[in-house]
């Protein structure tokens, strides 16, 4: 369990650290790191922006990761599969808004254009 509590602890971590450059818009447009799509490589405005807002989701997904591996550990009895698919479905259902959040902010955006 102690493993894989600390793989879920790390990983939450990293996100939250990952995100950083993001929110403070210092990834410039690049093929490798940031929400990469067609509508924010073409223009650098709409990269930062949406980087910048996508970097708050993702630091908000890395919270809830760490926050859950640590709150799920402390679960009386938690048999270690339990633990590490509820692990995963916190990670995978917080990345998932976060993009789903990122698409709408740039429709958004696009419709005040």
């Amino acid at each position: 369990m102690d493993l894989v509590k600390a793989i879920y602890t790390i990983g939450g971590l990293l996100l939250i650290l990952m995100s950083f450059p993001l929110i403070l818009r210092r990834v410039p447009p690049n093929p490798v790191y940031g929400f990469r799509i067609q509508w924010t490589q073409k223009d650098p405005e709409k990269w930062y922006l949406v980087n910048a807002h996508t970097g708050k989701w993702l630091s908000f997904a890395g919270i809830c990761s760490l926050l859950g591996a640590i709150g799920l550990s402390l679960v009386p009895g938690i048999h270690l599969a339990v633990y590490a698919f509820a692990c995963l479905a916190v990670l995978l259902v917080t990345v998932f808004l976060a993009i789903v959040q990122s698409i709408r902010f740039l429709r958004k955006m696009d419709d005040q254009q």
